[in-house]
């Protein structure tokens, strides 16, 4: 399967990987974009890989149109964000939700995980709500199998604090990036509608987070897996 990688020259080169997926163009923003810029400052090389056009968005559109906005607006956000390559899928969200069932998705996944080696893979929550983002979690586990890399996972629609008891909750402090974040999160200037309702419960979340965890403002993560220390050494 044949994916669009768009590198940003601007954004320095890390010692470290981290790679970062999204069902739809602006997730990563939404769900993790303070913690992409904590790595940032941690020396980490971040890869996003967007795996939908996102086209259901705007259903009254042709579906090239706001693919190529969202596609767009997704380069300019990760420059915010500092993110040093992004790639994108060339999937619709209706290929998406049966892309469990093509071989071709999880083995292109596969071979640009392994190909990018990181230590740490960030990926939609598998107690999301969405349909969509459910399918990526179980995709990024079936890709990064064979690989050492530690696997944590972000909120979008996950709709409680406490559910969870199967991982652990880890918390980023995002205090000195939640601006910065804001700022990509408006570059998704199709979506402004969406975020103007969003805006309150994402501000919620993250003063919440911040609670729980001790920092004024923290992103909330599930720990998927543990990275296999032993692995990496051999």
């Amino acid at each position: 399967m044949l994916v669009e990688r768009i590198p940003n020259p601007e954004a320095p080169p890390g010692t470290k990987t981290a790679v970062i997926l999204a069902a739809h163009s602006d997730d990563q923003a939404i769900g993790c974009g303070g913690t992409l810029l904590a790595l940032k400052k941690k020396g980490y090389h971040t890869v996003v890989i967007i795996m939908s056009q996102g086209e259901l968005s705007h259903p009254w559109l042709r579906e090239d149109v706001i693919s190529a906005k969202r596609k767009a607006e997704s380069i300019r956000a990760m420059r915010i964000l500092n993110v040093n390559e992004t790639i994108f899928f060339p999937l619709s969200e209706k290929d998406l939700l049966q892309a469990e069932e093509d071989p071709r998705v999880v083995d292109t996944l596969h071979d640009i995980l392994h190909e990018l080696k990181p230590e740490l893979i960030i990926t939609h929550n598998d107690e999301d709500t969405h349909a969509i983002h459910r399918v990526v979690h179980r995709l990024t586990l079936q890709a990064a199998e064979g690989l050492p890399a530690r696997i944590i996972a972000y909120d979008i629609w996950t709709l409680t604090h406490h559910r969870r008891l199967k991982h652990a909750w880890l918390y980023v402090d995002i205090t000195p990036y939640e601006r910065k974040k804001w700022e990509a999160i408006r570059a998704f200037s199709s979506q402004s509608i969406a975020i103007t309702f969003q805006y309150l419960p994402i501000h919620a979340r993250h003063l919440i987070n911040g609670l729980l965890s001790g920092y004024a403002v923290a992103e909330r993560f599930a720990l998927i897996r543990e990275a296999d220390m032993e692995r990496a050494s051999a």
